[in-house]
């Protein structure tokens, strides 16, 4: 998943580090003075340093998981070449990648989100299609919606990531 903040402005002559918690980022530790969003809050509170100049900048954070998934499927239309299944069930999710840039002018700082479970887990739901070219190969499209939950800590609000995919493949039967 990847998510991106706009329409900030960043301090090039900040030092230190503070805890920067937004809503979509969770918490995530940054020089201190160095990002300043427009519409600060107490969850952002953040001044420029009155001696460097304001550039603006954006936000990306990047973030992967390993997914095991537990699923069951249920036949509901079914011929000859054609076949039709609702799949649900869940998945466990382990955090592999966890990045935070904050990139402007001449200017970029990595960090990650202090925020993110290692482990959480997704509902999932979506629709199964396979069409049979012959006995032994099938085509198979597959859009599925995956609601994750405990992606954050009790630290984090108001931030609910979930996926909307289609999974296509070619099934081989021997």
């Amino acid at each position: 998943m990847n998510f991106q903040t706009t329409n900030i402005t960043v301090n090039p002559g900040a030092i230190g580090t503070e805890i920067f918690k937004n809503k979509y980022l969770g918490k995530t530790e940054i020089p201190r003075g160095f990002v300043n969003i427009p519409s600060a809050t107490a969850e952002t509170p953040f001044a420029l340093d009155s001696q460097s100049a304001a550039v603006p900048a954006q936000i990306n954070e990047s973030i992967s998981f390993l997914e095991i998934p537990v699923e069951v499927a249920y036949t509901f239309l079914e011929s000859s070449k054609f076949r039709s299944k609702i799949v649900t069930g869940f998945s466990s999710l382990i955090l592999q990648q966890n990045n935070t840039n904050i990139n402007a002018e001449n200017i970029s700082f990595s960090t990650e989100n202090k925020s993110i479970n290692s482990i959480n887990f997704s509902g999932n739901i979506g629709l199964d299609f396979q069409y049979s070219i012959n006995s032994q190969f099938e085509l198979s499209i597959n859009p599925m919606f995956k609601a994750q939950l405990n992606t954050f800590s009790k630290e984090s609000v108001e931030f609910e990531p979930y996926t909307i995919g289609v999974y296509t493949g070619i099934i081989y039967k021997f």
